[in-house]
């Protein structure tokens, strides 16, 4: 995963690109002590089979990889190289993008729900209805009430939709330095992006973030009770994922990225059709800064009395183990590179 990869979870790329490819198979009989608890009952998940199992690791990937996607913003909620996430981003990414294009758009210094025109500087526009005490500085109380039409900004896809975000535990100044922690309760409400090229993406749910900013680097956490992700492909292919009692935290600093995650996961996809899941972090997953995708970590897909993990042997290569039986018990094991992994959703 690229920038905050996997949430949880940012090649990472995950689930951005078009679906393809297949699954190797390269059975096994080694054993695993990894936890098989998490929320939900077992039995009203779907099963996992030998044949599906890294096309079920790969949507759990990517679906916790759209939270907390970093990687087409700057993990730095500053003023400058502001940018909106592009189709392929992460929810996590885009609300932090917002709120960096709202305050640098500036207004009024007490601006008490006036509605305010902004245009995007590739295109189209945005209107915030804004309740906040500064022009540029994130302040207790403050609301933003966001609608993008078609709006591009630094090149990046065109964004239409609804967003609403209410600021609470403000400490600091994080838009403009390494001091600060700021609690974003979000709506999303059918937020869409399409650059023309890979899918279009719209998001719809709720998500709490909790940011704070220090020398060594910046933490999130993100949590929510249902995020939805739908996917409109050029062939007009349609995917829908869901997660539910979702949470996640994400560490960046010079090192990489650091991320964990657990959530409930449901969807169609072309491969895998109707399907949910339990996903969980077993060991966080690190996104060197000059990688794109995990070095290291595990993550746990739990089905039906069967559960299949991911465990990123280092920036190129993925190790898929499936457990047919969901015991720690490894059934069948198969090692591809990330692009190939990635292309089994």
């Amino acid at each position: 995963m690229a920038g905050a990869c996997a949430l949880i979870l940012s090649g990472c790329g995950g689930g951005g690109g078009s679906p393809a490819g297949g699954n190797a198979a390269g059975p096994a009989s080694t054993s695993t002590s990894a936890s098989t608890s998490g929320a939900g009952t077992a039995s009203l998940f779907s099963a996992i089979s030998a044949a599906n199992s890294t096309s079920a690791a790969s949507n759990a990937y990517a679906a916790a990889d759209r939270i907390g996607n970093l990687t087409m913003t700057s993990s730095r909620m500053t003023l400058t190289g502001v940018s909106i996430q592009p189709a392929g981003g992460g929810a996590l990414a885009a609300v932090l993008g917002l709120v960096k294009q709202a305050y640098a758009a500036g207004g009024p210094a007490m601006l008490t729900g006036a509605t305010t025109s902004v245009n995007c500087n590739g295109g189209g526009t945005f209107t915030q209805d804004a309740r906040r005490k500064a022009m540029n500085v994130i302040s207790d109380g403050d609301s933003l009430s966001i609608n993008a039409n078609g709006c591009i900004q630094d090149g990046a896809a065109s964004m239409d939709g609804t967003i609403t975000i209410a600021i609470s535990g403000v400490s600091g100044d994080i838009l403009h330095t390494d001091n600060g922690t700021v609690t974003l309760t979000t709506t999303l409400g059918s937020l869409s992006f399409d650059d023309g090229k890979s899918a279009k993406l719209t998001l719809v749910g709720d998500m709490k973030i909790v940011a704070s900013a220090t020398t060594a680097g910046r933490a999130y956490t993100v949590s929510g009770k249902s995020l939805q992700e739908h996917f409109e492909w050029p062939d007009h292919s349609l995917y829908v994922r869901t997660l539910a009692s979702y949470t996640g935290a994400i560490r960046t600093d010079g090192a990489g990225t650091t991320t964990t995650a657990s959530f409930d996961l449901s969807g169609v996809t072309g491969k895998l059709r109707s399907f949910s899941y339990h996903v969980e972090t077993v060991q966080p997953l690190f996104n060197p800064a000059a990688s794109g995708d995990p070095a290291s970590g595990t993550l746990l897909v739990r089905g039906n009395a069967s559960s299949v993990m991911l465990t990123a042997l280092d920036a190129s290569r993925v190790r898929v183990d499936y457990s047919a039986r969901g015991d720690g018990v490894i059934t069948q094991t198969n090692t591809v590179d990330w692009t190939s992994f990635l292309a089994t959703q």
